[in-house]
């Protein structure tokens, strides 16, 4: 049995081309496993930064690679 859809939020609701959407799991699972490196976006100090960052997934978990002594990687919540 596969996992339930993802939701939208009124956060992540898209107003453009909402056609465009997928909330399949198994659809994003794809492209998140196709991929190496993303782009992790926090604010630091008030400040928004982004770092690129290598990332895997097992399962429902998405796995970031990063230090706990960088200050902006663990100000995205550790």
């Amino acid at each position: 049995m596969s996992p339930p859809d993802l939701s939208s939020t009124p956060r992540t609701a898209l107003r453009r081309h909402h056609e465009r959407a997928r909330t399949d799991r198994d659809d994003l699972y794809a492209v998140l496993d196709a991929g190496l490196i993303c782009h992790l976006g926090v604010i630091a100090d008030g400040v928004p930064r982004v770092l690129p960052t290598g990332y895997g997934r097992l399962d429902d978990t998405l796995y970031l690679h990063g230090s706990s002594a960088n200050a902006t990687f663990m100000a995205g919540g550790g």
